[in-house]
C-alpha cells in the first residue's frame, strides 16, 4: 500500500523547479526509506536520488549525498548497491563545491564502517583510487578529504556541464 500511495508521488516533488522543496524532500526521504523497506528503496527511491545527483542546484546535490550517508549509516543498502553508489558518489569528490566534496567523503567514510578489512582494501580502494593522491591510513572523513586530489576548477566544471547539455541536443550521442 505504501508503494501505491507514497512512492507514486515522489517523482512529482522532484519535478518541481523549486530547489528548496527538493532539499526538504531529501532531508525527509530517509524516514520514508526506513518505512518502505529495502525493495522499495532500491526500486523507487534510489533511482530518483541518483538522478538528482545531476541537479543544477548544488544544495540539492549535497542534500542527496547527505541522505545517502544517513541511509548507509542505518545499513539500508545491500553490498552490491553500496559498491554502485560509492562508484557514483566518489566522482563528486572532484567537484569544485567544498560542501559536495565533504558530503561525498562522508558517504565513503560511512560506508567503510560496515566493510571488512578485505573489502576496504580490495574493493573500496579500487573504486576511489582515481580520486586520491595518496591512499589514506583509514577511511575517516577527515583522512579522505586530506587524501583527495585537487578538485576540478569551476571553469572546467561549467564547460563540461555546458558541453554535456549541448551534446544531448545534438547528434553526438546518436548512433
Amino acid at each position: 500500500r505504501a508503494n501505491d500511495v507514497v512512492l507514486s508521488h515522489l517523482n512529482t516533488y522532484l519535478n518541481d523547479p523549486d530547489w528548496m522543496l527538493k532539499c526538504g524532500f531529501f532531508e525527509a526521504i530517509v524516514g520514508v526509506a526506513v518505512f518502505v523497506g529495502g525493495a522499495s528503496l532500491e526500486g523507487f527511491i534510489l533511482p530518483l536520488m541518483v538522478q538528482a545527483l545531476t541537479d543544477p542546484e548544488e544544495f540539492v546535490v549535497e542534500k542527496v549525498i547527505r541522505a545517502l550517508s544517513s541511509m548507509a549509516e542505518l545499513g539500508l543498502f545491500q553490498r552490491s548497491k553500496t559498491w554502485e553508489l560509492v562508484d557514483i558518489v566518489a566522482r563528486l569528490t572532484m567537484h569544485p563545491n567544498l560542501w559536495i566534496r565533504e558530503a561525498a567523503a562522508q558517504f565513503i567514510s560511512t560506508t567503510s564502517k560496515y566493510l571488512s578489512i578485505a573489502d576496504s582494501h580490495s574493493i573500496l580502494i579500487n573504486l576511489i583510487r582515481p580520486y586520491l593522491k595518496v591512499i589514506p591510513s583509514d577511511f575517516s572523513q577527515s583522512r579522505l578529504l586530506e587524501s583527495l586530489r585537487k578538485p576540478m576548477s569551476r571553469l572546467l566544471m561549467d564547460m563540461a556541464s555546458n558541453w554535456a547539455v549541448q551534446a544531448q541536443k545534438g547528434l553526438f550521442w546518436a548512433s
